[in-house]
């Protein structure tokens, strides 16, 4: 079958469809929920980019050291930059060594672009932990860089699990519209 919808607004829609049996009772629902965008642009006036003197504010190293700090000096500009009404962060080329027991979490209806930069797993031995996190987020993205774990310096030795829960990044919760695009 084709349905046409035409051009729509933009905002959330969704479409449904129902089986009726000869008795008339509705069966087998398909559904599909779709959003229509004018476009995925972000605005330059909405767009803030990191600077020097936000490594120093935030106590941020992009030269993978300060692993104490890196983490939530990260998150906190992050929070700062979305609570000033950006809506996109573009950050410092480097190498951000992140500390596993923590994890950044993306704002809501905010984008991270790494800018080719890359978020490194501080080298440990715990059995899991998860590095980036889009959680309960609307519109929300990652996107351009790499996410490196610590399989190479990973210390199986240090617990009695399997070491196998060591995450990257992850979409979850009730998120929609939150991608993971061009990152490694």
């Amino acid at each position: 079958n084709f349905i046409e919808i035409g051009q729509l607004p933009e905002g959330i829609y969704q479409i449904e469809f129902y089986s009726e049996d000869s008795y008339g009772r509705l069966s087998t629902t398909i559904f599909n929920e779709f959003r229509v965008i004018e476009t995925r642009e972000i605005p330059e006036e909405q767009t803030y980019h990191m600077t020097v003197e936000d490594l120093d504010k935030y106590e941020i190293s992009n030269e993978k050291s300060k692993v104490e700090t890196t983490l939530s000096g990260l998150q906190q500009l992050l929070n700062d930059t979305k609570e000033a009404g950006y809506r996109k962060i573009v950050l410092l080329q480097g190498t951000y060594l992140f500390d596993e027991n923590n994890t950044l979490y993306i704002p809501d209806r905010f984008t991270v672009d790494m800018n080719q930069c890359t978020f490194k797993l501080n080298p440990n031995g715990l059995a899991n932990c998860m590095m980036v996190r889009l959680r309960d987020t609307f519109d929300s993205h990652l996107i351009n860089g790499t996410i490196e774990g610590d399989i190479n310096e990973h210390n199986y030795g240090e617990n009695d699990k399997n070491s196998e829960w060591v995450n990257g990044a992850e979409v979850c919760g009730t998120s929609k519209y939150s991608t993971i695009e061009n990152v490694e």
